[in-house]
């Protein structure tokens, strides 16, 4: 049954309004969402967002320290993830929040048919490569990340008006377009739609994996299998 089942991220500055207050009437549309499409969905991912960068520069600001930038970021959406599990019920969720990909793994064997809910993982992990993880360690199922940009670009469109949005692309693309890699380290906190870990996973389990708009509309457009966003296509395909 899992093999038709799909892995959802939800970046958590969805979840959060412009001056960081908690988006009450989105999470609830999250919520709806999810449980209309529960049978199709395996995990949930959540994002710290905002509110994770916020708390990681007041960090920064003070103590220099990467590491305990990260932890806090992970606990920020371990939080975000526990909201939104709440907010499902114990008939449809899980209420703890798996520290592990292993855990998660271990949880799916026994909870009939239950959604599970986390965050992040360890410290030098995006929630992005955890959602990548999570979709490979239970049986390579389809990634859709949500987030607040409808898809990848062939450029930054913030910066470039004629950018054009890319309805598939290669990790050796999105490495070029982003930039990442070699010196190019990520920080605690730092947003990119997919980073070094995140794309090592992809290309060495091909995984499936679609980016698109956060929104509910979008995100139920893509769980029901129809070609929105950005597909992230393997080398090898034509």
């Amino acid at each position: 049954m899992d093999e038709a089942k799909k892995v959802l991220k939800i970046g958590g500055s969805l979840l959060f309004g412009e001056t960081l207050e908690v988006n009450e009437s989105r999470i609830k549309d999250f919520i709806e969402l999810i449980t209309e499409y529960r049978d199709s969905i395996a995990a949930v991912i959540v994002g710290g967002g905002k509110v994770a960068r916020l708390y990681i520069n007041a960090l920064a600001s003070m103590h220099g320290n990467q590491s305990l930038q990260d932890m806090l970021g992970i606990e920020i959406s371990r939080i975000n993830a526990r909201m939104l599990a709440s907010m499902m019920g114990n008939e449809n969720a899980y209420q703890g929040i798996p520290r592990s990909a292993r855990e998660l793994l271990e949880l799916r064997s026994i909870l009939d048919g239950k959604i599970v809910f986390t965050g992040g993982f360890e410290v030098g992990q995006s929630t992005t490569s955890v959602a990548c993880e999570v979709a490979e360690i239970l049986g390579n199922l389809q990634l859709i990340i949500g987030t607040d940009v409808d898809g990848v670009y062939d450029k930054d469109p913030g910066k470039h008006p004629d950018a054009r949005k890319l309805e598939k692309v290669t990790p050796s693309d999105i490495i070029s377009i982003l930039g990442i890699g070699s010196e190019k380290t990520q920080k605690a906190g730092e947003y990119r739609i997919l980073d070094t870990v995140s794309l090592s996973i992809i290309m060495r389990s091909n995984l499936n994996v679609r980016i698109v708009k956060g929104d509910t509309g979008t995100l139920k457009r893509a769980l029901k299998g129809e070609h929105v966003g950005t597909r992230i296509q393997y080398e090898e395909e034509n």
